[in-house]
């Protein structure tokens, strides 16, 4: 099941995925083309604020999906590949991963320490639009928390 699984995601021809890095060094994921000097990122989860550490590296790369790396080794070092996905930014990539993690190791380390990586991620991003008032945020939150079904929900907290 899970070779089939990472045949299908390889063989859907996928554009480019984007990425911003800041001066200070963060690579994200950025859902729109970014510019140089870009003070906010948009990434496929929000907002990010970057205006004391502008963008100053873009680049448009080929999607790399976790299910690739699967594939590549008889037993795949799942927590490897949860922390290079982390530390490059691929938040799409990270979430995907988390929801396999979800399904198929539900009480590993791995997904606690996945978790912990999408939270660490989802403090950095706001999701709502930058016009909600203070008093409508909390609420607004919790409604995208009850629509979410998969591991996505935990960039909100």
């Amino acid at each position: 099941m899970l070779a089939s699984l990472a045949l299908l995601a390889l063989s859907v021809v996928q554009e480019p995925v984007w990425f911003a890095t800041t001066q200070d060094g963060l690579r994200v994921e950025s859902s729109t083309p970014p510019k140089v000097g870009d003070f906010a990122i948009t990434t496929p989860f929000g907002m990010l604020d970057c205006a004391l550490d502008p963008v100053a590296k873009v680049e448009a790369k080929p999607p790399r999906p976790w299910q690739k790396w699967l594939q590549s080794q008889p037993a795949p070092p799942l927590l490897s590949i949860v922390e290079e996905i982390s530390r490059r930014g691929e938040l799409t990539e990270l979430a995907h991963l988390t929801d396999f993690l979800l399904k198929e190791h539900p009480n590993s380390e791995t997904l606690r320490i996945a978790v912990h990586r999408m939270e660490s991620w989802g403090s950095l991003l706001d999701p709502l639009p930058s016009r909600t008032a203070l008093d409508k945020r909390i609420p607004a939150l919790w409604n995208q928390v009850g629509r979410k079904k998969t591991a996505d929900a935990f960039y909100l907290g």
